[in-house]
């Protein structure tokens, strides 16, 4: 018998639930429902559940566990969120110095929030379907930022591990099995930046910020319609997010200057900033403060960030925006007026 999908669960995060009622890891639970002839030769499971389309393998899926509702297209992006492409899915990357190396197999984040509450009311843990967007960096619910590793251990290589305790299926890490729903802290920020969470305003307006810049584009990214403005916003947003992130040696991603209480500043690893395509590099953490450095900028409160010289030891002042420009290089100037030139005042 198997469970029950939930509402906009992970279709990875389904057929990991019902392998652990097996007592089984997910590839072999699959490899034993799609049984061939020859040993040698088995069925090749594919690499990214949720960016599946409807194929036969679905159907056969679908057949072999939820034969009366068929409900499992539903817990893929494309079923779910037409008109998202497999690229705004997350995925693992950053193994290399130089070029573009994200990894086949897809990274996962989670609210440890969320997942608690799924324990505290007796219900499976399972990952939302949601959580695998490129954009998303926090839950819309809680308004904390996911995390992508075990806080535990800190091994960020570890895998999301499946586990069924004759009640209810735990979502544990694969190197430590420190449960996840008990890991409340606040992740990528340092214990004084958490305790001023709940009495700084800037904290609050930058995270905010943040958090409606990310339903925003969102909407824009799963928007079926033919609307400019809509196409226009998810094209306007990844030029900007890219041109942020971007570095060439032996230069800093632009994104390395700014900082505010709610995302400090941290020096992004060599493997982040010379990304060929940073928007999808694997540090949550810097995309979090990327979409709220663009918040900031979009609504005219550029004094919630403040910025620094790389080499200085202190973080000056409040800026002007003439002040942050002042610390881009000239092509980053020119193609931040560019991107500044095609941006409607009412779109946000």
């Amino acid at each position: 018998m198997s469970p029950t999908p939930y509402q906009m669960e992970s279709l990875i995060s389904y057929v990991g639930r019902s392998a652990a009622m097996k007592s089984m890891d997910a590839n072999s639970f699959l490899r034993n429902l799609f049984q061939t002839e020859n040993y040698e030769r088995p069925v090749q499971i594919p690499l990214d559940l949720d960016a599946k389309d409807y194929d036969d393998f679905m159907v056969k899926l679908n057949d072999a566990l939820d034969p009366e509702k068929r409900r499992l297209a539903l817990l893929t992006l494309p079923g779910a969120k037409r008109g998202v492409h497999v690229k705004w899915l997350r995925r693992a990357g950053g193994n290399c110095i130089d070029g573009d190396s994200f990894g086949d197999a897809p990274a996962h984040a989670w609210c440890q929030r969320c997942l608690f509450e799924d324990l505290a009311s007796g219900d499976d843990e399972f990952l939302r379907l949601s959580w695998r967007m490129v954009n998303r960096t926090f839950c819309w619910k809680h308004r904390r930022p996911l995390t992508t590793h075990c806080i535990e251990c800190n091994d960020r290589q570890a895998s999301t591990a499946f586990i069924y305790n004759g009640k209810a299926v735990s979502l544990i890490c694969g190197k430590c099995s420190s449960p996840y729903a008990t890991q409340l802290g606040l992740p990528d920020m340092a214990a004084s930046t958490a305790l001023e969470l709940g009495k700084n305003h800037r904290v609050q307006a930058a995270w905010n910020g943040a958090i409606q810049f990310e339903k925003a584009l969102e909407n824009s990214l799963v928007d079926q319609s033919k609307r400019k403005d809509k196409r226009a916003f998810r094209d306007f947003s990844v030029a900007f997010a890219n041109m942020l992130m971007k570095s060439n040696k032996p230069r800093h991603a632009p994104i390395d200057l700014f900082a505010s209480a709610a995302f400090p500043a941290m020096k992004n690893p060599a493997n982040i900033s010379t990304m060929s395509r940073p928007y999808r590099a694997s540090s949550i953490a810097v995309r979090r403060k990327t979409h709220g450095l663009m918040a900031s900028l979009l609504k005219n409160r550029v004094n919630l960030f403040s910025i620094k010289g790389l080499r200085q030891g202190q973080w000056g002042r409040d800026p002007t925006f003439q002040e942050l420009r002042a610390e881009l290089e000239t092509e980053q100037n020119a193609e931040l007026d560019q991107l500044l030139l095609r941006f409607p005042a009412n779109w946000y």
